[in-house]
């Protein structure tokens, strides 16, 4: 019982020092990769100050998250504009072009999501991180879908219900991360038994 009260204080810590470093609105980027690369550290039972360890990870993963997070964000808002154009085209070249938009939302979408697990889990450049998440969406489908569900279900709490947002961010990033967390090490055991798998990630 106490594990479990001290579990949700800390969470609940967490999510009020997400928030607050995403005030400016931009570092809503780094404030998430910082946000579960303390979430990791707690996975491997690293017990580090929180303050500390967050800052820790927000100044290590500044540059790259914000150049993440600016980028598909505009990306999406274009597809969404893009959306509305094509809805206005003709039958032929509206059901063309749809299905290749459509695409590429949902490939931006997964960048912008699972990006950031990658970026706090492995130690990689920026077009490593890119290429690696994409391919794990092709590989683990499944989880890529469960952690877009469990975003999914954030924002309609936090839509919902406003204040939400003090409680339900950190818990639901610990899900993502758990899902994702166990996906990789699902990967690197079948590189290790099997041999055949990509040795994309990690580099």
């Amino acid at each position: 019982m106490k594990r479990t009260v001290n579990g949700m204080v800390r969470l609940f810590l967490l999510n009020t020092m997400w928030l607050i470093c995403s005030l400016p609105i931009v570092t809503i980027f780094p404030a998430t990769a910082a946000m579960l690369g303390v979430i990791r550290d707690w996975r491997l039972q690293k017990e580090y100050p929180l303050v500390s360890c967050y800052w820790s990870h927000f100044r290590e993963n500044l540059k790259v998250s914000l150049i993440i997070g600016l980028a598909m964000s505009l990306w999406i808002l274009a597809l969404l504009l893009n959306v509305d154009i094509i809805l206005q085209l003709g039958t032929v070249l509206r059901w063309m072009l749809l299905p290749v938009t459509v695409a590429l939302f949902l490939a931006a979408v997964f960048v912008l999501l699972l990006s950031f697990p990658f970026m706090v889990h492995y130690e990689l450049g920026l077009r490593s991180i890119l290429k690696n998440t994409l391919y794990f969406v092709v590989i683990q489908p499944h989880a890529a879908f469960l952690c877009l569900l469990f975003f999914s279900l954030s924002a309609w709490l936090i839509l919902a219900a406003p204040f939400l947002v003090f409680i339900v961010i950190s818990p639901i990033a610990y899900l993502i991360y758990r899902v994702c967390d166990h996906s990789f090490q699902k990967i690197e055991n079948m590189k290790r038994t099997t041999g055949k798998m990509s040795s994309m990630i990690g580099q």
